[in-house]
């Protein structure tokens, strides 16, 4: 059925096996972009991507911007239905210890590095981002938080 050089389909998942297989090919949802050189770096995954007034925004790119703060220890940016332009940029964020930072700092910090439209409009401080026991980010109960 599938090409099962690489796995067989997911464990107890046929849907999501069906949707990583194309054809005889894999997708792992993984997006990439190829520089000049022609080098292939991998900036964010199809899933997390937010679409917002037609414009594709890749959220690793705002959590690299956002990770430079001094002020942040922990950073994730989920998509939030918008009824008028797709995807409202949210930022999840956890400050340092004894640190504070104001929603205006965090904009105008993201407008000195990126385009507006990429600015978080939402800023959430929680204590902790949900991971896995392994330390992966559980974007998707961040979504439902939304």
């Amino acid at each position: 059925m599938y090409n099962s050089l690489m796995m067989d389909g997911y464990y107890k998942n046929e849907k999501g096996t069906q949707e990583a297989y194309k054809g005889k090919h894999i997708t792992a949802g993984d997006v990439a972009i190829r520089d000049e050189d022609g080098y292939y770096y991998i900036v964010d995954r199809v899933k997390d991507m937010i679409i917002r007034g037609g414009v594709n925004i890749y959220p690793a790119e705002i959590e690299g911007v956002l990770g430079q703060m001094p002020a942040i220890a922990d950073v994730a940016v989920v998509g939030k239905p918008d009824e008028n332009l797709g995807e409202s940029v949210v930022a999840f964020i956890v400050t340092q210890q004894g640190a504070s930072v104001s929603d205006e700092e965090i904009q105008q910090f993201c407008a000195d590095k990126m385009a507006n439209f990429k600015i978080p409009s939402i800023i959430i401080v929680m204590d902790e981002l949900p991971r896995t026991p392994t330390g992966k980010l559980l974007k998707r109960e961040l979504r439902e938080q939304l």
